[in-house]
């Protein structure tokens, strides 16, 4: 059985990852904003290593700058076209989609403004994941020829 790669990475799709690109840099920038807003006006008087409504906020806080960080490098290697962009977006995707969803809950107690940019972010996740699949999947299948 033998298993050769034909080529680079391909350029179809190209717009679409440039579109996706800006979607993610641009959550993950949000999501900081948000981050230092909310600090800055004090989001946690108690501070962040003091158990609150059933969590310790640094651990939360991390996890979300962990994201933030995820999605703005998922951005820029598809931006740049690098052979493992479409991997780390669909990583970014499923930590933002998580982080959106139980987000939701704390917006509706505490800012329900928050839910109209939460519940569009989830659409664009859902949205996009299956085409991210599809292009790995097809590209995949163009870019290697298989002997049995």
């Amino acid at each position: 059985m033998k298993i050769q790669f034909i080529a680079e990475r391909p350029v179809g799709g190209a717009w679409e990852e440039q579109l996706l690109s800006v979607f993610l840099v641009a959550d993950g920038l949000m999501i900081l904003v948000i981050w230092a807003t909310s600090l800055a006006h004090g989001a946690f008087p108690a501070g962040l290593m003091v158990y609150q409504e059933g969590n310790y906020p640094i651990l939360h806080l991390i996890a979300e700058l962990l994201m933030a960080a995820l999605a703005l490098t998922a951005g820029v290697s598809l931006w740049l076209r690098l052979p493992w962009s479409r991997g780390m977006a669909l990583c970014a995707l499923g930590a933002l989609a998580y982080a959106t969803i139980n987000s939701t809950g704390w917006a509706l107690r505490k800012d329900p403004g928050l839910l109209l940019p939460l519940i569009a972010n989830l659409v664009a996740v859902i949205l996009v994941v299956p085409y991210l699949l599809h292009r790995e999947h097809k590209d995949h299948d163009e870019h290697y020829e298989y002997e049995v």
